[in-house]
């Protein structure tokens, strides 16, 4: 932030054809996949060469909340979420009516702790804030969204990568951003605060398990990468453009009035230089040279594949892809911690009392999602909400949120839970039977 590399990374996302192209297509995951800041982290000095990205494993601080007695459970994303008060929290600061990028947060403390404490829309002004406006996180509830029950759904709930582009891009992205308010609610300039890249590391890691579970085993060739549905898939855009496999990703910034292609940035242009530039390219994060160590129930879902539980959990190095005379693998590391146990307890649970019923296993995690969206309902600090008003118009967004439409549809009887005795397994992992309202 003090050298300006930061910043340009927020022009990159607010530059408006390029935003337009990043969301709400066929390339939402592409285009994020190579909006990546390692690069350019790895710049500052030797002791950051080796430098990784971390992902935000909100599916695990969701467990860990989930199977925490009453007495001692987390309330908030700030108590919840390790990295939220790693990135300097919420709570500190006050405030301000200055400027970011154009766009002003009256409403939102400017939190002013470390590292946002950095942040100024020109680097080295003498007007700068030295703080970033954020949602107040420590009264905001964890979301159903952030559950395996809900990310399995979206990661492999279709068949073809667009399907699963759009649910990824609805739930659990575009929840998060609304739910954490602030810039990270503003379609434009979310980039403001560093944990956006986290949330997308995660994104990115969704994208990853796709891939691996619905494309890897495939053995597509170049050819094939194009064309396959399940690889790649193509789509017009607000832009009035379409955009193909071979299509040059577009991403720009502003510099001076004009817009450039970020390659020809004097300042980041070297950051960009040895990525591809057409979309499918990008769809194994692996050709571009890093991999995922993949903890607890993200990792158990990118072995099982939402299939039936592997008798094992060690860890397991999956076949890799040559770059740069290295083969990089993504690994997964076995589950060891007790409430991912239990979630997987409880899943198996109601997998078998499906399979007595005579449901599918995907009809049976679909009920998994249903007595999840209850139990955050009714058992856990919080709600299920939709999008707010504001955050609809911003990001074009006509529906509401997955996770509140299908809790209407539970409580309207349009879709109610189909497990006999629901409230009984759900009493028994998680001491709480989800069909009254528990907790406030």
């Amino acid at each position: 932030m003090d050298r300006g590399l930061y910043q340009k990374f927020v022009l990159i996302h607010q530059e408006q054809m390029g935003n337009r192209e990043a969301h709400g297509t066929c390339v939402f995951l592409f285009w994020h996949r190579k909006y990546i800041l390692e690069n350019m982290l790895r710049s500052l000095g030797d002791q950051y060469k080796c430098l990784t990205l971390p992902y935000w494993d909100y599916v695990h601080n969701y467990a860990t909340m989930q199977n925490t007695t009453q007495a001692q459970r987390c309330t908030s994303i700030e108590t919840c979420a390790p990295v939220a008060t790693g990135l300097g929290g919420s709570t500190q600061g006050s405030t301000s009516s200055a400027s970011f990028f154009g766009q002003t947060f009256p409403s939102n403390r400017c939190v002013n702790q470390r590292p946002v404490n950095h942040m100024c829309t020109t680097a080295g002004s003498a007007s700068c804030p030295k703080c970033t406006p954020r949602g107040n996180w420590a009264n905001t509830g964890m979301i159903s969204d952030m559950g395996i029950a809900n990310v399995r759904q979206s990661v492999l709930g279709g068949s073809d990568i667009l399907t699963v582009s759009r649910n990824i891009e609805n739930s659990p992205h575009n929840i998060l951003h609304n739910t954490l308010s602030g810039p990270m609610a503003n379609a434009q300039i979310s980039p403001v605060d560093p944990i956006f890249f986290l949330h997308h590391n995660t994104i990115d890691l969704l994208h990853t398990i796709y891939y691996h579970c619905k494309v890897e085993s495939l053995n597509l060739n170049d050819l094939e990468q194009q064309n396959d549905l399940r690889s790649f898939q193509g789509c017009s855009t607000s832009n009035g453009e379409t955009v193909g496999p071979t299509s040059s990703l577009r991403m720009r910034l502003v510099v001076s009035g004009q817009a450039i292609e970020v390659a020809n940035d004097h300042l980041i242009g070297s950051f960009f230089k040895d990525l591809p530039t057409q979309y499918y390219k990008l769809t194994d994060a692996r050709q571009l040279g890093y991999s995922f160590d993949i903890v607890g129930l993200l990792g158990d879902l990118y072995t099982t594949c939402g299939s039936s539980r592997s008798s094992t959990r060690g860890i397991e190095r999956v076949r890799g892809v040559s770059h740069a005379n290295v083969t990089i693998d993504h690994v997964v590391e076995p589950i060891v911690r007790a409430e991912a146990k239990n979630v997987l307890a409880f899943e198996d649970a109601v997998l078998a009392q499906a399979e007595n019923q005579g449901l599918t296993t995907d009809e049976a995690y679909m009920e998994v999602q249903k007595m999840n969206l209850l139990l955050q309902e009714n058992c856990m600090p919080g709600s299920v909400a939709d999008f707010t008003p504001e955050f609809k118009a911003q990001w074009h967004i006509t529906g509401s949120s997955k996770s509140f439409a299908l809790l209407q549809d539970i409580k309207s009887g349009t879709n109610p839970v189909r497990i006999e005795h629901w409230q009984d397994i759900l009493a028994q992992y998680y001491h709480c039977r989800g069909d009254v309202k528990e907790v406030a």
